[in-house]
């Protein structure tokens, strides 16, 4: 696990935490749902940049089905996951 972030990749990892909390109760979300909140601060192309930085990093998962759900860490859902991290 490595939670040594620049300050995007937190914005981007508290934006998937907010909208896995308001669309599924903090199981999981949707890169769409984490781009409503991040879409005045970055393109859909620089989330999926830093989702995938994050996948690398270990705090997220993005399954690999055709949903393509975010999930915390280890597939956990975000309220057993890391909290939101202050910017």
């Amino acid at each position: 696990m490595n939670t040594s972030l620049n300050n995007i990749e937190k914005l981007v990892y508290n934006a998937v935490y907010d909208a896995a909390k308001l669309s599924t109760g903090g199981d999981f979300t949707y890169a769409d749902e984490v781009y409503d909140i991040v879409k005045d601060q970055m393109s859909q192309n620089q989330l999926k940049g830093y989702l995938s930085q994050l996948v690398q990093k270990n705090m997220i998962v993005i399954t690999s089905d055709k949903y393509k759900q975010i999930l915390g860490e280890r597939g956990n859902p975000f309220y057993e996951s890391y909290p939101k991290f202050d910017i």
